[in-house]
């Protein structure tokens, strides 16, 4: 009965959200209707263009990148040093300021416990600051001119591993464990985001999550690294893999990209 009742009210949100998108439709060609009716050449032409323009305009490009992607690594293919800094190589160079790694089998996690660096001074700078931190800057033009390729951004880079969220919800009920006041929706929301973080500083959760690997999605542990708080608005998108197991091209970077900035639906912002 319970499903019946659901499927009812999803065939409900669908039916009205399409009926209203046909009211306002309605509405804008009624008002080209009136101008023509009431209205001289000159103000009927300006209610023409200015309709026009409004369904050209197109958001700003930069508003559109993520901020923060999440990479899953699905495949073990795709766990090596060279792939990991590919992607960082790309989104330094793209403004995106935060990167969150993650594999089905925490081999990226154990790298950064065990003080394993990802990233050298050939190509970046290490800075590990925590247990799965680690900042990466491109040297500068002024430090190695003959090796710059125009990446001056500073990246934070964050391995977690399979069953992260789980774990950030453990500390999470241990902390307010201990409150004697009656604990509020909004506290528990901003704890576990809290505890979702290596040094117990609140992070921003991940725009855009891209996972990586041929294997079903229902079968694995994909979304095992991060709090359901955490990627309540996150958009999401899968690939099987890319050309190459050591680099990802230009070109399949700007795929990801556009994957993102193409879509309107933002819940919960």
């Amino acid at each position: 009965m319970m499903l019946v009742f659901q499927r009812f009210a999803h065939l409900l949100y669908w039916s009205l959200l399409f009926v209203l998108v046909h009211v306002l439709d309605f509405v804008g060609k009624a008002r080209l209707i009136l101008c023509s009716i009431f209205c001289d050449r000159q103000t009927l032409d300006e209610c023409a263009d200015n309709l026009s323009n409004k369904m050209k305009t197109k958001p700003n490009a930069a508003t559109m990148l993520p901020q923060h992607i999440a990479f899953h690594l699905d495949d073990r293919r795709y766990i090596n040093e060279a792939i990991v800094r590919s992607l960082v190589r790309h989104c330094a160079k793209a403004g995106i300021g935060r990167v969150t790694f993650s594999d089905s089998w925490s081999q990226l996690a154990r790298t950064a416990k065990n003080g394993t660096p990802f990233f050298d001074d050939t190509i970046y700078k290490d800075g590990a600051n925590g247990d799965h931190f680690v900042t990466a800057k491109k040297r500068t033009a002024t430090e190695e001119p003959n090796r710059n390729d125009g990446v001056s951004a500073e990246v934070v880079v964050r391995r977690l591993a399979h069953d992260e969220g789980r774990a950030a919800i453990v500390r999470a009920c241990q902390k307010l464990s201990s409150c004697q006041l009656p604990i509020t929706t909004a506290q528990l929301m901003s704890t576990v985001l809290a505890t979702d973080s290596a040094d117990g500083k609140q992070s921003p959760p991940p725009d855009f999550f891209v996972r990586v690997g041929g294997t079903a999605f229902w079968r694995s542990v994909t979304l095992g690294a991060h709090t359901p708080l955490a990627i309540r608005t996150t958009e999401f998108h899968c690939v099987d893999g890319f050309s190459s197991d050591r680099m990802l091209s230009d070109r399949e970077f700007d795929a990801l990209l556009d994957q993102f900035s193409t879509r309107n639906r933002r819940f919960g912002r």
